[in-house]
């Protein structure tokens, strides 16, 4: 498909199904190796990539099709963005702790920190497709992620940006984000940022 053809107002939004794993651990690893999460170290890519895509058939669990809202434009998955009520963090990782001890006898903790801050609805992850970057998606994702968190209830939306990618949080700066603490998460520097809903 050619992205520069990308039409901005046919891209739909959806709930993940179970269908869509496959696709969805691909982006999705985009960010675990950004992050250098520790258990790619451990493990390996190729190995976490099968956890995660286990763990992902887990209802309540942090990447969850349930939790994913997808981004399509005529019928292909173009981003994501995953998030939840800060009230329920502390469950979010349960599935894959239990798949990680049965496969690997590992008690280590994924995510070792905690992430959201305040009564807020937790932006855990945003992330455009790489062919369909640059094209405006993922302010639509922003907006519609700000719109599930209204709905959920909440009158805050949170997520964290890592220090080293002022792209990602100058976008968030337009979009209304404000940097509201700093918070080190699998060694990385972060800004946690915060807007209103």
């Amino acid at each position: 498909m050619d992205t520069e053809d990308v039409n901005l107002e046919k891209i739909e939004f959806r709930v993940g199904e179970a269908g869509d794993n496959l696709v969805l651990i691909d982006l999705v690893m985009v960010i675990l190796q950004d992050m250098e999460l520790p258990i790619l170290m451990k493990i390996g890519i190729d190995e976490t990539r099968k956890l995660f895509i286990e763990a992902m058939q887990t209802s309540g669990y942090r990447y969850a099709s349930e939790r994913s809202i997808v981004a399509t434009f005529e019928g292909q998955i173009v981003g994501v963005y995953y998030g939840y009520p800060n009230e329920e963090e502390a469950d979010v990782d349960v599935a894959i702790q239990e798949i990680l001890w049965r496969n690997y006898q590992i008690v280590d903790k994924v995510f070792q920190e905690t992430e959201s801050v305040g009564s807020e609805w937790y932006l855990d992850s945003l992330v455009v497709h790489s062919d369909f970057q640059s094209q405006g998606i993922g302010s639509l994702l922003i907006e519609h992620a700000k719109h599930t968190a209204k709905a959920s209830g909440k009158s805050q939306i949170g997520l964290n940006v890592d220090k080293g990618n002022p792209k990602a949080q100058k976008l968030y700066g337009k979009k209304g984000f404000r940097v509201t603490s700093e918070l080190i998460l699998a060694g990385h520097a972060y800004n946690h940022m915060n807007a209103e809903v």
